[in-house]
Parts: structure tokens; C-alpha cells; sequence
């Protein structure tokens, strides 16, 4: 099924504490049906301001990506339940974090945000509450850090490494939104040694294939953002924007991700920090037979060589 992410920006405050760039011991023991998400993101490139090929390098097909470099587990919380705890006690471990029983917090981000289609600050005791679906491969990663937040008292830290990958996916239904707006606090930390990680992705899902607007780091650092979309004609419309600013590895950028989902006149509107690094429009960002939508935070890992974590905090979706 398909993703799309939203989140309005609100007040919120940077913890004294910043996020120590390591990859810490990964979340195992998961169950479930397998992802839908796939590796298929490659994009290797970092220059020009345009880039709209589709050769293997640049943009492989999803058999040509390490077949485990998938995320190989998926679990189902949308009733909420402990996935840590969980996940925990199926192996004999201890759960990442010492988790808080999942209570409704009355003061945190979400309870003053105002009305949104969805909002997550991770305050609640359970790094997947509210989610659809929690996807972790063997050594994926996906806990809760109490070191660094925007909205305390933790954010939600992602990880994968070369062989994995990890994600939080929240389904649109049940209808398929015409435009989507995200805010989300995201670190990048550290940029990987090699390859591309994706962090943001507002995607759709339809028959044989998956159409995605996807927020990366490459391995210099610096940033893209990939339109992949099937249109009417079911032919594949693929562009690669190179971003002129980079996700900060020290501390919380805010992120507003805005998107306009058509085949033909789709439109793509990106700030960090309030300060715009793209605005593309005229062109197809959304697929035709649609069948789901997401929003998905991730540490989606593609030819990396070493591990790649990322935090995100006080994320708000809304969809039209």
C-alpha cells in the first residue's frame, strides 16, 4: 500500500542534549507479515539541480538491490500494543528503552497541536504507537531516545546498516488524498560512508508497482529528493531534485514536506528551517490506479558500507 507524510509546524523546543551518531544494539525478535516497502532506491548522484534519468545506477529496479537489504519484519500496531516489550520478550532481551506504560500524555506535542489527520511525539511509552505498521529487518533498529527530543521527553530513533533497513508507516485511508502536508524534526547522523539512505516518503501503492516522493542523504551529505510516479500511460516519470542544503548531523532541522498528487500537474514544495529548497510543479507525482497511500519515516538504507541512524520528533500529517 502506498504512504504519503504530513506535519504542520508548531512551537516546539531543541533539548539540551544532541543525538551521539551511533548505531546502537538493533530491536530483534519481530514478527509479522512481510513489508511492502522495497529497497529500490538508488541515486548515487549529488550534482546538477535536476536529475531525471533511470539508468540502473542512479535509479535500480527493486530486484537489482541486495535481496537483504529489505525490511524483512512488519508488525500490525494499530491497536497500539508495546512492540518493544514485545518484540523483547519473544527473544529473552531487554526492550531498547524502559518504556512508560502507553498512556495518553494531556501536556506533551500532540496533546496541543491542535486537529491533524495524524501526530506523533513519541512521548507515549511505545516508539510505534499510532502507526500502521512498525517494519524492522534483523539488525534494523527502531526505540525511543530519551537523550534528544524537540518535544520531551523522546524522539523516535531509526537505524539500519548495510543488510537492513527500519521504518513507521501510516496508512492514508481510506480515501486517496489529492495533497498532503508533512512536519516532521528530523537528524541525519551520520551521512553514510556510501550510498543513500532515505529518511522521508509520501507514497502510493497500486498494481505492480509503488509511486514514491522520497526525502534522502547521500553519501557526501548532502541531500535529494526522488519523484518516482506511474502515470495514466503507465510509463515511469522519474526526477531527482539535488537539494542546496543539507540535514543538519548535530542537532533538529524542522522539515515541511508539501506535496500535490496528480499524473499530470503535480506539485513538490520542500523548507528546512523555514527556508525553502524546493518548489517544482507541473509535473506527475502521483500514480494512476492507486490503491493505498502512506507517509513513512525511515532509515531506508541502498548500497551503504556503514551504519546509518536518524531521529525524528514532534511529526504532524495532514491530507486534503
Amino acid at each position: 500500500m502506498a504512504a504519503f507524510d504530513l506535519r504542520l509546524g508548531l512551537g516546539v523546543f531543541l533539548a539540551a542534549s544532541t543525538a551521539a551518531c551511533t548505531f546502537v544494539a538493533p530491536l530483534s525478535g519481530l514478527t509479522g507479515a512481510s513489508s511492502s516497502q522495497e529497497q529500490d532506491e538508488g541515486g548515487l548522484e549529488a550534482g546538477g539541480d535536476v536529475d531525471a534519468s533511470s539508468d540502473s545506477a542512479d535509479h535500480p529496479d527493486a530486484g537489482d538491490a541486495p535481496e537483504d537489504a529489505t525490511m524483512d519484519t512488519t508488525m500490525d500496531v494499530g491497536g497500539g500494543g508495546d512492540v518493544l516489550a514485545d518484540a523483547a520478550s519473544e527473544d529473552g532481551g531487554a526492550p531498547p528503552v524502559d518504556a512508560p506504560p502507553d498512556m495518553p500524555s494531556t501536556t506533551g506535542f500532540c496533546a496541543n497541536a491542535g486537529a491533524h489527520f495524524f501526530c506523533a511525539d513519541f512521548d507515549e511509552g511505545n516508539v510505534g504507537a499510532g502507526w500502521s505498521t512498525v517494519g524492522a529487518g534483523s539488525n534494523g533498529q527502531l526505540a525511543l531516545d530519551t537523550t534528544t527530543s524537540t518535544s520531551p521527553p523522546a524522539s523516535a530513533r531509526i537505524g539500519g546498516d548495510a543488510s537492513t533497513s527500519a521504518s513507521l508507516l501510516k496508512y492514508l485511508s481510506p480515501t486517496v488524498p489529492a495533497h498532503v502536508h508533512v512536519d516532521v524534526d528530523v537528524i541525519a547522523c551520520p551521512a553514510p560512508s556510501a550510498g543513500v539512505v532515505s529518511l522521508l516518503n509520501v507514497g502510493q501503492d497500486m498494481s505492480g508497482n509503488t509511486g514514491e516522493n522520497v526525502l534522502r542523504v547521500q553519501s557526501d551529505g548532502t541531500t535529494d529528493f526522488i519523484i518516482d510516479a506511474y502515470p495514466g500511460d503507465g510509463a515511469e516519470a522519474y526526477n531527482k531534485y539535488v537539494l542546496p542544503s543539507a540535514l543538519s548531523t548535530t542537532k533538529f532541522t524542522h522539515v515541511t514536506l508539501d506535496v500535490g498528487l496528480s499524473e499530470t500537474n503535480g506539485s513538490v514544495t520542500m523548507s528546512f528551517d523555514g527556508t525553502q529548497v524546493l518548489s517544482v510543479s507541473g509535473i506527475p507525482t502521483s500514480s494512476a490506479n492507486v490503491v493505498d497511500s502512506y507517509v513513512v519515516i525511515e532509515a531506508r538504507t541502498f548500497q551503504v558500507t556503514a551504519a546509518a541512524t536518524a531521529w525524528f520528533d514532534s511529526l504532524t500529517v495532514d491530507v486534503q
